[in-house]
């Protein structure tokens, strides 16, 4: 049985050439008739007529399938040289979270996970043992964080974040990101930096494999009081953007280097005691 591809195909060629068929089997049949009957000049005439109109059919729905194709090839070169020039629509570009394929696929390969933001509580929480299972194989982490107690820990709370509005629940949270990350250091050592910074981070950063060739970058941007799940975001990579790629990663390096090394006596009065 022919599927509706080759059922399409089949029609679409049968109306091509059906009226070339015609005309070659009306041909055909008027020298055969010639021969056996005897016919005047006014019914030759009707005949003659009747073929040069299948000739004219004929040459019509050719030159109508040609254009069909031409048009068909015409569209895809064009859909082809957008795609390359790499100018689609802002609606392919942007993502959020939700339609983010799964982080654990994305870290899948990793080599160094680098991740900068304010108070990273949501991805801390949901993905430590992940983290953990990660630094098992061998990866190094890097995470930045808001430093508790600043003023940009405030006016982050106070503007940026949705869910929590309170400047102490925030910090709170950045608190505890931080004393759960320095346990996780306190155990890999050598594989896990983190460092804070005093500064309101204008999008927070999701760097897979930073120096190679194959590194990249996700983006989220900060907006203002929007939850965390419709942030819009998005992907550079190495390979493809490599000037965007350079620009966030110089971005990340510059936050890094004035940022001050996470100790666990560097908590605020306000944030409890220090971890044992």
């Amino acid at each position: 049985m022919l599927t509706r591809k080759q059922f399409e195909k089949f029609l679409s060629i049968t109306v091509e050439y059906l009226p070339n068929i015609l005309t070659i089997g009306f041909s055909v049949y008027i020298v055969l008739l010639s021969q056996t009957v005897k016919m005047s000049s006014d019914e030759l005439l009707v005949w003659v007529l009747s073929l040069l109109g299948l000739l004219a059919t004929s040459g019509l729905v050719e030159r109508m399938g040609k254009l069909h194709r031409i048009e068909q090839f015409t569209e895809s070169t064009h859909n082809y040289l957008i795609k390359r020039e790499a100018k689609p629509s802002l609606d392919f570009i942007f993502q959020n979270r939700k339609s983010l394929p799964p982080l654990e696929t994305r870290l899948q390969s990793a080599k160094e996970i680098v991740i900068a933001g304010g108070s990273l509580s949501r991805i801390v929480n949901e993905y430590l043992g992940y983290f953990e299972h990660k630094l098992q194989e061998g990866c190094n982490l890097k995470f930045l964080l808001i430093q508790p107690g600043s003023e940009a820990a405030k006016l982050v709370a106070e503007y940026v974040v949705y869910e929590v509005t309170d400047p102490l629940i925030y910090e709170g949270q950045i608190q505890n990101s931080l004393d759960t990350l320095y346990r996780l250091k306190q155990r890999y050592s050598n594989l896990v930096d983190i460092r804070t910074y005093q500064s309101v981070p204008p999008f927070g950063l999701l760097i897979i494999d930073p120096t190679k060739a194959h590194g990249s970058i996700q983006v989220e941007l900060y907006t203002y009081a929007i939850p965390t799940r419709d942030r819009p975001e998005f992907i550079v990579q190495s390979s493809r953007e490599p000037y965007w790629y350079k620009f966030f990663l110089e971005q990340f390096n510059q936050m890094w280097n004035q940022a001050k090394p996470w100790q666990p006596q560097q908590q605020s009065s306000s944030s409890g005691s220090p971890i044992p």
